[in-house]
């Protein structure tokens, strides 16, 4: 779908630049009005949900994905997982049976779009436990409704195994190994949270710091930083939407 995307943006701006970054910006800004239908749905606060979609569209940590004219491509799949997460949303809190078939088309579309929307069943699992049910058993009976998500979502790797003869982007790990990736990856994490509070010295292309012991005495206080937080975002439990926000972070 993505693909298509390319093609079409091609046939009507050829190699200006103007047309790929308008491209970007208005899918950033269907994003963002996705973003306040979910917000509206969870909060119940028109006002609230508008000042924080807001914050949304101008927070300058999206600059590294719609700046960027090759990143922007990628929002299209972000869009079909927002509005496949909206529609869930419907289909959970008023058994709106047409959002649950939506949210399936929408997903699947998504996938084929960009790799990002495989996270859709976590998310999906992750508003059940906060907003539709009330204990963690009832969640788990919910998968039964899950399967059709599943059934995409391998159907999906199939194709793209067939097509790429891998499930990934690349045939060897980023960093050397799953281990380097892994250790690495907890640095990301980190610099995200802090470039989330304060987005100052963006770049659209991070140097990447090579970690490959647990025992580096960085990655040693980063995993402590990161058990920590975990802890802390447990003392949020009755903060239902505290703990959503926060769980969809590392998500």
């Amino acid at each position: 779908v993505r693909g298509v995307l390319y093609s079409f943006t091609f046939f009507l701006w050829k190699l200006n630049p103007f047309g790929y970054h308008l491209n970007a910006i208005i899918l950033h800004l269907l994003i963002s009005v996705v973003v306040y239908l979910i917000l509206s749905e969870i909060v119940s606060n028109k006002s609230f949900s508008l000042i924080a979609s807001l914050l949304f569209v101008v927070h300058p940590i999206h600059t590294a994905r719609v700046a960027n004219m090759t990143a922007g491509f990628d929002l299209l799949g972000i869009l079909f997982l927002f509005l496949a997460f909206y529609n869930y949303i419907l289909f959970r809190k008023y058994g709106n049976k047409k959002a649950f078939v939506y949210s399936i088309i929408l997903f699947t579309i998504g996938l084929f779009s960009s790799e990002e929307v495989v996270v859709f069943p976590i998310l999906a699992l992750l508003y059940d436990f906060c907003f539709s049910e009330k204990k963690i058993g009832d969640v788990f009976r919910k998968l039964k409704s899950f399967w059709v998500y599943i059934v995409s979502l391998l159907f999906y790797f199939a194709i793209r195994l067939s097509v790429l003869g891998q499930i990934g982007r690349a045939e060897v790990y980023f960093l050397g190994n799953l281990q380097t990736r892994i250790l690495s990856t907890l640095i990301i994490f980190v610099r995200y949270i802090y470039i989330l509070l304060f987005p100052f010295r963006l770049t659209v292309d991070y140097y990447v710091q090579v970690y490959k012991s647990f025992s580096m005495p960085v990655i040693l206080v980063l995993f402590l930083f990161l058990i920590v937080f975990f802890f802390w975002i447990k003392s949020y439990k009755n903060n239902k939407i505290a703990f959503f926000s926060i769980a969809w972070f590392f998500v």
